[in-house]
């Protein structure tokens, strides 16, 4: 199971996954491993790593800045539900 490590970032929510084992950091990223989603405006974050996870796309951006993801609007229970 893909278990990502979470940043933000001034504009946006990123995930990236832990670094491979017994893969050196110089080895390039395959096009596959840097595709990522932007889920705008319209999308909670829930559901977009949701999304995310079950099409093992890697990265996600979304705007923390305003609704549905305002970074006020997580609480406990959002923050677990992102956290699962």
């Amino acid at each position: 199971a893909m278990q990502p490590m979470i940043f933000f970032a001034a504009r946006g929510f990123t995930i990236r996954p832990p670094p491979r084992r017994g893969i050196r950091e110089t080895q390039a990223m395959t096009l596959r491993e840097r595709i990522g989603i932007d889920l705008g405006r319209k999308l909670p974050l829930e559901e977009g790593i949701a999304w995310a996870a079950s099409n093992d796309v890697r990265y996600v951006d979304a705007q923390v800045d305003i609704a549905p993801n305002a970074l006020e609007s997580f609480d406990d229970s959002r923050c677990n539900a992102v956290r699962e």
